[in-house]
């Protein structure tokens, strides 16, 4: 219920009942939680900090080229066992502007 609160709230400040500015509001919180996959080779592990250095590929769901760059690492358990020049698939949201990777696997 309290994440309905804001529209809620949105709607009833600008009087815009069923106007497509709601839906946009409401496409701008869902695309907040989106998720995003990718296949890279790891550079660095920082197990102390939860991070992971990553050379990645392309991500066109953004548009990012391949590049190298830090990941912060939801849970640091995830990186248990990974090392430099391990390949892997990870899955990883936006959060408040910083990569965060939701999960990661070591490909065989």
């Amino acid at each position: 219920m309290k994440k309905y609160l804001p529209l809620a709230a949105a709607i009833l400040a600008l009087g815009l009942n069923g106007s497509p500015a709601i839906a946009d509001v409401a496409k701008s919180q869902a695309a907040a939680h989106n998720t995003y996959a990718a296949k890279g080779e790891i550079v660095a592990v920082d197990a102390t900090n939860a991070k992971v250095k990553l050379k990645h590929e392309a991500v066109p769901e953004l548009q990012w080229p391949g590049m190298t760059m830090d990941f912060a690492v939801a849970d640091k358990a995830q990186l248990k066992g990974l090392k430099a020049g391990d390949k892997v698939a990870f899955r990883f949201a936006l959060v408040g502007g910083q990569a965060r990777i939701t999960e990661i696997q070591r490909l065989k």
